[in-house]
């Protein structure tokens, strides 16, 4: 696949090769992911759900530290109360019906981080691609006659084509990634970003989306630390979409926070190359669109 921003972001920071989503369907990984909680303990357990009364969530935690806090893009949490982000625009879901880029307003993006150079800021971007339907990107780039079957997928015209359009989508969600890197770069802020890129749970390819398998939960991971983090580094500590939360209060200055995640910013200080000894991911069925009832599925890892 062509993601050009993507890869060279990673020779400039550090790349993780056993990251791990703790939900592989949608709302409930991005509600454990902004709230430090798994899906199970913040109540966001199954799809199109909502948090528990009363529980934080990132805006909580750094807007008390003097941060603004937005979010640009797909939304898929609730309440609105346990997730008091600055909106910026765009929509859940693109499916095509908008022009291109309405669903991601990056230019209200460049307005928020450029809007005040005194006080920091923290901002969420999350795209709709390469979400389906995939209907987003050059196809032309990736011949389906001409692309490697992964070997645990059945090598059919259908597949093929499939594997083309959500090729197409993924490097079309690498330019807006390279736009956000422009923006950065052009209000000469590159170098005072923490800057992190994160894969969304597995595809709607069999054994990803819905499914506790590793390409449902393996996920992708790129930071850069100017400064601090060796550019072009790699690590195998194993860490989790929990731990995200409470390594951004670190890193902000805040204390400890009580949730099921735990900050991994002495691995990017170097004080050390090891984190979790094993992360956990939940599913069910509840909320799965024309899906059963209820069908569980749990699974720890070691990243083996």
């Amino acid at each position: 696949m062509k993601t050009p921003h993507i890869d060279r972001l990673s020779t400039q920071g550090i790349r993780f090769t056993r990251c791990y989503n703790d939900a592989p369907t949608c709302s409930p990984l991005r509600q454990s992911l902004f709230t430090g909680l798994y899906p199970v303990r913040n109540g966001a357990h199954p799809n199109h759900s909502q948090v528990f009364e009363g529980v934080k969530s990132l805006p909580h935690y750094l807007q008390p530290l003097g941060y603004r806090v937005a979010i640009a893009g797909k939304r898929h949490e609730a309440p609105a109360s346990a997730f008091p982000f600055e909106m910026l625009g765009g929509n859940h879901g693109d499916g095509g019906k908008t022009p291109a880029g309405a669903d991601l307003p990056l230019e209200m993006t460049r307005e928020f981080i450029s809007r005040d150079r005194q006080q920091p800021w923290c901002l969420v971007v999350t795209s709709n691609q390469p979400h389906t339907p995939w209907n987003r990107g050059d196809t032309s780039q990736y011949d389906p006659s001409t692309l490697t079957v992964p070997r645990y997928l059945v090598d059919t015209p259908v597949l093929r084509e499939a594997l083309s359009r959500y090729y197409a989508e993924i490097t079309c969600m690498d330019g807006q990634m390279g736009d956000m890197l422009q923006h950065l770069k052009e209000l000469n802020l590159e170098q005072d970003t923490v800057t992190v890129w994160l894969s969304e749970q597995g595809s709607q390819l069999p054994f990803g989306k819905w499914t506790c398998c590793d390409t449902g939960i393996h996920a992708a991971a790129v930071l850069r630390w100017p400064g601090t983090v060796k550019p072009g580094s790699e690590s195998n500590a194993l860490i989790s979409y929990v731990d995200l939360v409470p390594t951004f209060v670190e890193l902000a200055g805040g204390a400890a926070i009580d949730v099921d995640g735990k900050s991994f910013a002495p691995l990017l200080r170097g004080e050390t190359d090891r984190h979790n000894e094993v992360v956990f991911s939940v599913n069910t069925t509840r909320g799965i669109y024309h899906s059963s009832e209820a069908y569980g599925i749990r699974s720890a890892t070691d990243g083996r």
